[in-house]
């Protein structure tokens, strides 16, 4: 089974422990390329597990049959009032081949105890976690959680660590069972000497986890397992970032072939579907299109915006406008470092529907083929002057 590219936002008051993703092991599974957004749950007091993993109920997970979590972005609220945060949760002992290849899990917010981590494996059986790999993961917990954390049940056997960069605020860097390790302890313990504490921030926390920058980032060994990233970019041979996201230079947005593309065009209620091809913002105006263009300064200081995501849809809901009018969209981009582009877009629409005129060619010059007359234009035919009236008493007049 295969779960990719899908986009997951989530918040308010859940009756019971919320999981955005419950999958079972037991063939193996891929989850790639998934964003998952958990937020302002402080209503609630159950628990948020991100990706919820558990074997089948009938037999322990089937040898040589891997399941790959790779380049999947998570972005979890831990306020005070739920019982426990974690990202991804294994929750059946015996479970084995297990690759966490390339992930970004951010998990802040107000809590205060120890119930966060980005990866947690529990079990109400004795039994063993084998063949874990967790390799190239972008791990930061600014809550006091650790980083991994497993019940006193579950032993990992011979599990292999690297090329991770991880942060807590936390004292532990993990908490195996009834022992808290710290980033010593647990180096020595895992033999995981590649990987890397360093805190990342991010150039828009609450809608990806895209680095402000990548210097601390781009050591790992490439994987084959993944050969892109979330976005797509080709992750290089050597030096591959950690994380979810390549490093990669990142330009002004551009609308994608196609967009924007209307989803309602009535005057008190138009909404746009905007799809980019980079990280960005546009900045909005709607004005009619006999007025007068905007400045670059009045769009800079525009409050209709829309923050961007490549090649995601997003939609722009515009304020209430005049019915029957047509109207010129104004979009200008900003980029990641906050630089806004030299001019603007366009896109051009009408609330509503425009009343039609009636062609009549009664301006339209003879001969001419290409032209609009009314509400309508023609190409390819051709205006010329009849020779002789169509019906006795009428003069002629121009026809197609």
């Amino acid at each position: 089974m295969t779960v990719r590219a899908n986009r997951i936002l989530a918040s308010g008051k859940a009756a019971r422990d919320y999981q955005a993703m419950d999958l079972t092991l037991g063939e193996g599974v891929s989850v790639v390329g998934n964003r998952i957004h958990l937020t302002d749950f402080s209503e609630t007091t159950t628990a948020v597990q991100a990706i919820y993993l558990r074997r089948t109920t009938e037999h322990a997970q089937i040898e040589h049959k891997s399941s790959l979590f790779a380049s999947n972005e998570i972005i979890l609220d831990a306020p005070q009032s739920l019982r426990e945060v974690y990202a991804f949760y294994f929750t059946d002992e015996n479970l084995t081949d297990i690759k966490l290849l390339h992930n970004s899990v951010l998990i802040s917010g107000s809590r205060t105890d120890k119930s966060t981590a980005p990866v947690y494996f529990h079990s109400r059986k004795q039994g063993t976690i084998s063949k874990l790999e967790v390799k190239n993961n972008l791990w930061q917990n600014l809550t006091p959680g650790s980083i991994y954390k497993t019940t006193a049940k579950i032993t990992l056997v011979d599990p292999t660590f690297t090329d991770n960069v991880s942060y807590t605020a936390g004292s532990d860097f993990a908490l195996l069972g009834d022992s808290a390790l710290d980033l010593a302890e647990w180096t020595s313990r895992m033999k995981d000497t590649s990987s890397r504490i360093a805190r990342v921030d991010f150039a828009a926390p609450r809608e990806s986890l895209l680095p402000q920058e990548f210097s601390a980032l781009t050591f790992a060994r490439a994987l084959p397992e993944v050969p892109t990233d979330i976005v797509g970019t080709k992750h290089p041979a050597t030096d591959a970032a950690v994380g979810a996201y390549e490093a990669t230079t990142h330009g002004f947005p551009a609308l994608a072939t196609g967009y924007p593309k209307p989803l309602n065009l009535t005057a008190d209620h138009p909404v746009l579907e905007i799809k980019a091809t980079d990280f960005g913002q546009f900045f909005c105006l709607a004005l009619k299109q006999s007025d007068t263009a905007p400045t670059l300064e009045a769009l800079k200081a525009s409050t209709l915006q829309v923050n961007l995501y490549p090649n995601q849809v997003s939609r722009l809901t515009l304020p209430a406008l005049d019915g029957h009018s047509a109207y010129r969209l104004y979009l200008l981009p900003r980029n990641l470092s906050g630089q806004f582009a030299s001019a603007a877009l366009t896109y051009d629409f009408s609330t509503d529907a425009l009343p039609s005129e009636v062609a009549d060619f009664e301006s339209v010059a003879i001969g001419t083929s290409d032209f609009v007359s009314g509400t309508y234009r023609f190409v390819g035919g051709k205006v010329y002057e009849p020779q002789k009236p169509l019906h006795d008493g009428e003069p002629s007049r121009p026809r197609m």
